[in-house]
C-alpha cells in the first residue's frame, strides 16, 4: 500500500508538474493572508521535498522508520504547498495526504483498519453529496451518457423518468459499496462492485467517452488497486499455531492520536452542508449542488486579454463574454478548478486588477441548489468594488498571490 500511494502520487505529480511550481500561467490563492507575500523559491523546495519523501517511502518500504520519516515528511511538506494555493487540495492530494499520516503515525501493521475506513467514509460522503436532485437531473446524466459513448449509443432518447432512475442508481450503489465493505460477510461482493464502479467512471470519463484529463483516470486506477490491497483479504497460514504478524498486529488497535485523525477526517464533511467546510475535502466529488460563481468580462475587455485568457472567454451573453475559468485551469496547470466559491472570485479579483477591469467585470453567483427541487437563487456583483466587498464574507484567504510577472 506504502509503495503504491508513492508511484501513483509520483504520477500525478508528474501529470499535474505546473501546479506545484510558482507558475505564472494561473491564479494562486493561499489559504491564509499572511502566505500570500511567501516567495516563489518556496514551491519549489516544497516540490522537490515532496517528490523526494515520495521516492524513498517507496524504495524503503521494508525499513520502518526511514519509511514513516518519508511519509510524515511528505505530508507536512504537500501541507505547505496546500497552504501557499488553495488549487493544490486537489482531492486526490488530500487522500494521499491523508494515507501518509495514517501509515506514518500508525505504522504498516496498524493502519490497515484505519485504511478501509478511510475508503469507507470516501465513499460513503460521494455518494451522501449526489442524493439531491440537482445530481439526478444534471451530472448524474452527464456520467450516464459518457458511459453510453463507449457503446455508440446515448440517453438523448430516454424518457426523462428513466434517465432519472438510471441517474439515481450511481449514488445508491456508491453508498450500498461503502456498507458492503464495512460487512465482512459483504466485504468480497462490495470490493468487486467497487470495481465495477471505477471501471464505469473510467469509460464515462476515459477516451471514448467525455475526455477528461489523465489524472481523473489514474485516480481512479488508484482506487482499484488499492481497494484490492486492501479489501481482497489476507490468506489464512495452513498451521493453525502459526499466525502472520500481520494479522497478529492488525488486530491491535493503533493508538488515539492517530485514530483521532481519521475521526476528524471522517467527520469534518459532515459540516460541508452548512457552509463550514469545502467541498473536495468533503469527497463532493462529480456532484452538482455546490454554489456556482460564473465571471463575466465586457466585450470591450474581452478582445485586450492575452490569447491564452482570450480563448477562454469567446461564449457571448449579449454584450458579456463568459470566461470559463474551469477550462482555463485544466489548460494551464492540468488540474480542475479548486470548485469553492471563494477561490473563483479570488481568480476572478486577479483578472480585474491585472487587466484594470474596474467597471468591466460582472459576477454571477448561484446559490447552493435545494436538495429536493434543485431551485436556486442568483446574486450578481458589479465592478471590482462590488467583487472586493464579496471577499469579506469569507473566513479565510480569497486573494490572489502577488507574483510577478503573472500573465
Amino acid at each position: 500500500m506504502q509503495r503504491l500511494t508513492a508511484f501513483f502520487a509520483l504520477i500525478l505529480l508528474a501529470v499535474t508538474w505546473r501546479l506545484w511550481t510558482p507558475q505564472t500561467l494561473f491564479p494562486q490563492l493561499p489559504f491564509f493572508g499572511w502566505a500570500r507575500s511567501v516567495p516563489g523559491w518556496v514551491d519549489w523546495i516544497g516540490l522537490i521535498v515532496m517528490t523526494a519523501s515520495l521516492c524513498v517511502a517507496g524504495v524503503a518500504a521494508g525499513s520502518d522508520r526511514i519509511s514513516r520519516s518519508a511519509l510524515l515528511l511528505f505530508a507536512a511538506s504537500s501541507l505547505l504547498m496546500i497552504l501557499l494555493n488553495q488549487h493544490r487540495l486537489q482531492a486526490w492530494l488530500y487522500q494521499f495526504v491523508v494515507i501518509a499520516v495514517l501509515l506514518g503515525m500508525a505504522g504498516r501493521r496498524k493502519s490497515l483498519p484505519l485504511l478501509r475506513l478511510l475508503v469507507i467514509g470516501i465513499y460513503f460522503h460521494s455518494a451522501l453529496s449526489k442524493c439531491d436532485y440537482s445530481f439526478i437531473h444534471t451530472h448524474g446524466q452527464f456520467l450516464l451518457d459518457g458511459l453510453l459513448k463507449n457503446f455508440g449509443t446515448s440517453i438523448d432518447g430516454w424518457p426523462a423518468t428513466w434517465r432519472c432512475a438510471a441517474a439515481a442508481m450511481l449514488p445508491a450503489g456508491e453508498l450500498a459499496v461503502a456498507a458492503g465493505l464495512c460487512m465482512p460477510r459483504f466485504r468480497r461482493r462490495a470490493l468487486w462492485a467497487s470495481l465495477m464502479m471505477h471501471a464505469c467512471l473510467f469509460l464515462a470519463l476515459g477516451p471514448w467517452g467525455h475526455q477528461h484529463k489523465p489524472g481523473v483516470l489514474i485516480w481512479n486506477a488508484f482506487f482499484v488497486m488499492q481497494n484490492v490491497l486492501l479489501f481482497g483479504g489476507f490468506r489464512q497460514p495452513e498451521s493453525a499455531s502459526v499466525t502472520s504478524v500481520v494479522e497478529r498486529q492488525t488486530a491491535e488497535p493503533p493508538n488515539r492520536l492517530v485514530t483521532g485523525v481519521l475521526l476528524l477526517v471522517i467527520g469534518l464533511p459532515f459540516l460541508e452542508p452548512f457552509g463550514l467546510y469545502d467541498h473536495w475535502p468533503s469527497w463532493v466529488l462529480y456532484a452538482s449542488r455546490p454554489e456556482r460563481v460564473r465571471v463575466f468580462i465586457s466585450e470591450t475587455a474581452q478582445q485586450s486579454l492575452p490569447t491564452d485568457v482570450k480563448r477562454n472567454a469567446e461564449t457571448r451573453r449579449g454584450t458579456w463574454f463568459l470566461l470559463r475559468i474551469d477550462r482555463w485551469s485544466l489548460e494551464a496547470v492540468d488540474a480542475p478548478v479548486y470548485p469553492q466559491g471563494r477561490f473563483v472570485l479570488g481568480v476572478a479579483v486577479a483578472v480585474a486588477e491585472r487587466f484594470d477591469l474596474h467597471q468591466e467585470i460582472r459576477i454571477e453567483i448561484d446559490s447552493p441548489a435545494d436538495r429536493w427541487t434543485g431551485n436556486r437563487s442568483v446574486r450578481r456583483l458589479e465592478g471590482v468594488d462590488a467583487l472586493r466587498n464579496e471577499m469579506a464574507r469569507f473566513r479565510l484567504n480569497a486573494l490572489p498571490r502577488p507574483l510577478p510577472n503573472w500573465q
